[in-house]
């Protein structure tokens, strides 16, 4: 499927927003992901202070009369239809992860180790090998044994909540060597993420998770004392509350850190 069968609109009458039909969604151009139509207007006024007020008004209006698109986080639960197959990136939205793990069994998309862990377990009865504590010694489980897919490019129409299910799109990585004509390196070749036992490429994929969440969590708005109230966790530990360390290092094995 290419970007042009996505049958989106855009419309500068809406504009920082843009309708992808074939989804019933609106998107923000700007903010990168999309909005049920009854949040717009939240979103405009918490997003797009510089957008002036009557004008804000007039696009929550506009929008009120676009036909057949979804309204609410209800709405997402029972009606957004996910692609099916793996389609072009949607421009609108923000760039693709390469960093994917897919369910070999049923396609579900997690990008953190432990969520596909726990989706393998929990639908499909998956065992891990190793088990707990340190792997023992010349214990050569290939990734390729893993009941996932790695590397696998997906993209997500909202950042959270209903409607953050990632889907996979089509995306491929250039590298220097497969193109024709490219010398050959005098370097010795550097393993693979595929090549590293399955204890390795975990704990790879553990530590990326890591970067990874510290860098959402610095893009997240701070819940403040006068936001959360006084006996709420951020009141009390403020300092944990700057780091986010809490939801960075959660589950995190202790060996490993």
């Amino acid at each position: 499927m290419t970007a042009s069968n996505l049958q989106s609109e855009p419309c500068s009458a809406i504009y920082p927003y843009v309708l992808l039909s074939t989804y019933r969604l609106l998107v923000c151009q700007v903010c990168a992901f999309a909005s049920v139509a009854d949040e717009v207007a939240t979103h405009l006024r918490t997003r797009h202070r510089d957008i002036q007020s009557e004008r804000r008004q007039e696009l929550v209006e506009k929008i009120k009369q676009v036909p057949n698109i979804l309204h609410s986080r209800d709405d997402l639960r029972h009606y957004l239809q996910y692609p099916t197959d793996t389609i072009q990136p949607i421009p609108y939205l923000a760039p693709p992860k390469p960093d994917g793990l897919k369910c070999r069994a049923c396609g579900h998309i997690v990008r953190r180790v432990q969520k596909i862990q726990k989706h393998c377990t929990e639908k499909h009865q998956w065992m891990n090998p190793r088990g707990r504590g340190r792997p023992a010694p010349n214990y050569p489980v290939s990734a390729y044994e893993l009941p996932w897919e790695e590397h696998v490019a997906c993209q997500r129409f909202f950042p959270s909540r209903e409607g953050s299910k990632w889907f996979q799109v089509n995306m491929r990585i250039k590298e220097q060597a497969n193109r024709p004509g490219a010398k050959p390196s005098a370097k010795k070749p550097q393993g693979t993420l595929q090549a590293l036992t399955s204890e390795a490429s975990i704990h790879l994929q553990q530590v990326i998770e890591r970067d990874t969440q510290y860098r959402e969590a610095l893009s997240q708005p701070r819940a403040t004392v006068n936001d959360a109230g006084t006996n709420t966790f951020p009141a009390i530990s403020l300092w944990l509350d700057r780091t986010q360390w809490p939801s960075i290092y959660r589950g995190s094995r202790r060996d490993v850190l």
